[in-house]
């Protein structure tokens, strides 16, 4: 019998940074008898919103695989933009999946692995063959508070199938509690939860915490990690290493996710991985890696996603890109307006490539404009291309001035204007590596979503784009 698991998977985080010991300076949380915060957060865009990120997340795991596409899409997530209509449904238009997926939102904090469970269940059942489950969350709790400094923003995203998988799911275990918290989980609760569903996955299958060779246990901060992991008997200082909160932030729903492809890019063949979320209750969950993990590895992408960052340590500037405060700002044109004009005109990136001249057209094309043929094949535009040689130069000095349009020439002959995001404080000149990226914007009292292009990520921890004065 074929095992259900892991085909692939994808991460997301913003590539904007801000240290911790910013905020909490900002607080006065950094004199005197205070401990100084180290590391730093990860925070979204003015621009970015859980569903950005979801698509990000989902086409970094559809990325160079030879599959199917899944007929199932899942997605989680407790700080969800949209009111009255599926993410879901979004998410899977915007990644050109068929419009006959299956799909399905679940909106908590431990919507995450209950995600995995209910994809796994679902493909065990025959009702779909194979599952795209995205967890994506940006959490904002009350500027000032410990929870902010200890949160990020970020994204992950599994392709579940039976075939050709670089871990199986072995097992779980769930527990329901309903809880009523307030703005925060309460610490004492959450390792109660975790420890139970835990030690009720250890005394199911027979095992013991030493079965395991890596362990991600997600949680709101470090003292809980300890509290659980001395509960369950991991030697040590009782808590896994957990670099993606020491550099993106404990990031809700999505963090399980996170941990997990941090395990597996660390995994060898037969390595076990104890995998547990918490929400009105908690979920564990056993993996083990398969041969197919040492190939996969060479991808690296989460710690792809964590290195291409740009740091900005003023927390105004922050607050102003999570939300929390009106900035004053000129008007910005929506994306709604914005496709309107030279923009790609569609969520997803699907379009036809003509087989005679290789020139790139909308699906809707009858035919190609450069040779007249009219037999066009679907395809789908690339993410990466460079400014056109026509363009102007630019330094955008504030996020409101990158409402402009620049035109990007692409192979095969296509050239298109986006409106430019995420290059404040950069040049961008004529020639320059630009990428496509998934992003949002008002219209009326709505929020639309387009494709927008922006400098190419590339891996450098040192730059410093804006400092508080």
């Amino acid at each position: 019998m074929a095992m259900i698991g892991i085909r692939s998977y994808g991460t997301y985080v913003p590539r904007w940074r801000i240290g911790r010991n910013t905020i909490a300076e900002a607080w006065g949380l950094g004199g005197p008898g205070n401990a100084p915060v180290s590391g730093e957060r990860s925070f979204t865009w003015f621009d970015e919103d859980a569903v950005t990120m979801a698509v990000e997340a989902c086409l970094d795991c559809m990325a160079d695989l030879s599959v199917a596409p899944p007929d199932g899409v899942l997605f989680a997530s407790s700080t969800l933009p949209t009111l009255g209509s599926s993410a879901a449904a979004l998410v899977t238009e915007s990644v050109g999946l068929a419009s006959g997926s299956k799909v399905l939102d679940l909106v908590s904090l431990g919507a995450g692995t209950s995600a995995l469970l209910a994809a796994a269940d679902s493909i065990k059942s025959n009702s779909i063959s194979s599952a795209l489950i995205v967890a994506s969350d940006s959490p904002a709790p009350p500027p000032g508070s410990r929870e902010e400094l200890l949160a990020g923003d970020a994204a992950a995203a599994f392709l579940f199938t039976e075939q050709g998988c670089i871990a199986n799911l072995l097992g779980s275990f769930s527990l329901t509690r309903s809880q009523r918290y307030g703005r925060q989980p309460d610490a004492a609760q959450v390792v109660h939860d975790l420890t139970d569903a835990i030690n009720g996955l250890l005394k199911r299958y027979n095992l013991t915490s030493k079965n395991f060779t890596r362990v991600a246990i997600s949680v709101p901060d470090r003292a809980v990690g300890n509290a659980v992991a001395r509960k369950i008997g991991i030697p040590g200082d009782g808590s896994p290493e957990d670099q993606v909160a020491a550099m993106v932030g404990y990031s809700g729903a999505s963090h399980p996710f996170l941990m997990l492809a941090g395990a597996l890019e660390e995994s060898k063949p037969g390595d076990t991985i104890l995998l547990a979320g918490f929400g009105d209750g908690a979920d564990a969950l056993i993996f083990e890696a398969t041969r197919g993990i040492t190939e996969f590895q060479k991808r690296a992408r989460l710690a792809r996603s964590m290195d291409a960052k740009r740091r900005i340590d003023a927390y105004g500037f922050f607050l102003a890109a999570k939300g929390r405060v009106q900035a004053a700002m000129p008007f910005m044109p929506s994306a709604a307006r914005a496709v309107r004009g030279p923009v790609w005109p569609h969520l997803s990136l699907a379009g036809a490539t003509c087989p005679g001249c290789g020139t790139i057209a909308e699906p809707e094309a009858a035919g190609c404009a450069a040779c007249r043929d009219a037999k066009l094949v679907r395809t789908v535009i690339p993410r990466t291309g460079t400014v056109a040689e026509n363009a102007k130069s630019v330094t955008p000095r504030t996020p409101w001035s990158e409402s402009f349009s620049l035109p990007v020439a692409f192979a095969g002959g296509l050239k298109l204007s986006f409106p430019l995001t995420d290059a404040h404080g950069a040049a961008v000149k004529p020639g320059d590596e630009m990428e496509l990226v998934f992003r949002s914007g008002r219209a009326g009292d709505s929020t639309q979503y387009c494709w927008k292009c922006a400098p190419k990520r590339t891996p450098d921890a040192t730059q410093l784009v804006l400092k508080a004065r």
